[in-house]
């Protein structure tokens, strides 16, 4: 058999010549990197996914970052620690509507010639005063608002405030003072929490909205009473 040129004595493979031209091939068009294999595409999902992961960890720490330098006043944050200090500053200022005294006290429109009157029935009925009273137009009226969690202007509604903080409205403050007045309120009282709160309010609005008109209104707002001096709070 003939030589090879260059004296290699042995002539090329097919296999050879074709895997050469495939290397020159991939080497004049910079492609070195061999093709991705059949697990590539499912790793770059999960690279991109770790990725999209970081960035969302860093835009969250920046964020929390940003929100704790921004100024007062921005944000919400700061509203919550100046409603939860208003809070505190009203409770701390009623602190002394129950210092020496710690019977309820029963916020009632002072004008309203109905609560008035609900007030009358009340001082009669309860001879072992265990109730005290304010007008909501009073400034222990409308400290005592503020301390429930209400409008200092709002007189809508009847309000018992107990001294460890608790207040009651509406129909349960009604029938929450029946249970201190004598005998047969006390006793008809609880009979009055057998009907749901959403039509014993019902009625409760319909008579609060219209009292006016009703049973008229007074001249002057009731602060006290001369009888009952001690059982009023200003």
């Amino acid at each position: 058999m003939p030589m090879g040129h260059g004296g290699s004595g042995r002539t090329p493979s097919s296999s050879s010549l074709v895997m050469s031209r495939k290397h020159a091939l991939s080497l004049k068009l910079g492609k070195t990197t061999p093709p991705p294999g059949p697990g590539h595409a499912s790793g770059m999902g999960r690279s991109l996914m770790r990725r999209s992961r970081e960035c969302s960890v860093r835009v969250a720490v920046d964020g929390n970052s940003n929100s704790s330098s921004s100024p007062a006043g921005a944000g919400g944050g700061t509203s919550t620690t100046t409603s939860s200090s208003s809070s505190s500053s009203s409770s701390a200022a009623c602190d002394k509507y129950f210092e020496d005294d710690t019977r309820p006290i029963v916020l009632f429109d002072g004008v309203c010639m109905l609560c008035n009157g609900g007030v009358d029935m009340m001082l009669r009925f309860d001879t072992n005063a265990n109730a005290r009273f304010a007008a909501l137009q009073s400034e222990a009226g409308q400290n005592l608002l503020t301390r429930a969690g209400r409008a200092p202007d709002d007189i809508s509604s009847i309000v018992l405030c107990e001294s460890d903080g608790t207040s009651h409205v509406k129909s349960d403050a009604i029938l929450r003072i029946a249970q201190l007045m004598d005998i047969p309120f006390r006793i008809i009282a609880p009979l009055g929490f057998l009907f749901p709160s959403g039509f014993r309010d019902g009625v409760y609005d319909v008579i609060s909205e219209n009292r006016y008109k009703f049973f008229g209104s007074a001249e002057a707002c009731r602060f006290r009473d001369p009888d009952f001096n001690s059982r009023f709070v200003e």
